[in-house]
């Protein structure tokens, strides 16, 4: 509630004024300082009705990714986009010069089948490139695994079969990695139990074992594709 500035207040860029925010911030990120750690400052905005406040939005932020990287220099900075890269809140982020704080754009999609292909990855690339964002990695860090169960029940969110739905994902997988997306990450894979998460309501189609503690299809390419494009043994 110390931070609920205007646009205009130079406030924003005045990192000697130092709110409860900033103090979380400064205090995290030095707690891990040096360790392999990336700072995502926000999780799907566009769903958090920013739209009459596109201007907060960015200063908030870059004021935010500017203390990051303050604290730590070698940090890195990530903000999130649901679906396609930009969105138009952050596309207007990238306008206002967001772009120079900002190190990764992560994106999250639910849907059965492809996530995206070489074409819609290229369109990402091009967005970012005009934005001032040619440096930007991009990652897919959380959603779809929609995929039918070894039992289905109850049927999973999703038409197409284990073995369909398997091979979707990994055939877009492989095409985002050839065309540069750095990383894909399955959201599911967070979670201790089985890959098991909050997205349990939505039925065995959003997970990685079915509810019998059985593997589906994915968890056995997910793991094959992760050791041939080099990143586990």
């Amino acid at each position: 509630k110390d931070m609920r500035w205007k646009a205009n207040d130079p406030r924003w860029e005045d990192l000697d004024v130092e709110t409860a925010w900033d103090r979380y911030i400064k205090t995290a990120v030095a707690h891990y300082k040096g360790g392999y750690v990336v700072y995502e400052i926000e999780n799907e905005p566009e769903l958090d009705r920013w739209d009459k406040y596109r201007d907060e939005y960015a200063k908030f932020t870059i004021r935010t990714a500017r203390l990051i990287k303050k604290t730590d220099p070698k940090a890195r900075v990530m903000v999130d986009n649901v679906y396609g890269i930009p969105s138009g809140l952050n596309r207007h982020l990238l306008q206002k010069g967001g772009a120079k704080y900002i190190d990764i754009f992560s994106w999250h999609d639910y849907h059965e089948g492809w996530l995206a292909d070489a074409a819609a990855m290229k369109r990402m690339w091009a967005r970012l490139d005009e934005l001032g964002g040619k440096h930007i990695e991009i990652w897919f860090n959380e959603g779809w695994a929609y995929t039918n169960t070894a039992v289905d029940e109850p049927i999973a969110c999703t038409r197409l079969t284990s073995s369909q739905s398997t091979n979707a994902m990994v055939c877009s997988i492989a095409e985002l990695t050839v065309v540069g997306q750095e990383k894909t990450i399955i959201f599911h894979t967070g979670y201790p139990k089985h890959g098991m998460s909050f997205w349990d309501y939505s039925g065995p189609g959003t997970m990685l074992w079915d509810w019998y503690s059985y593997p589906m299809p994915l968890a056995a390419a997910w793991n094959t594709m992760a050791h041939h494009i080099g990143v586990s043994d």
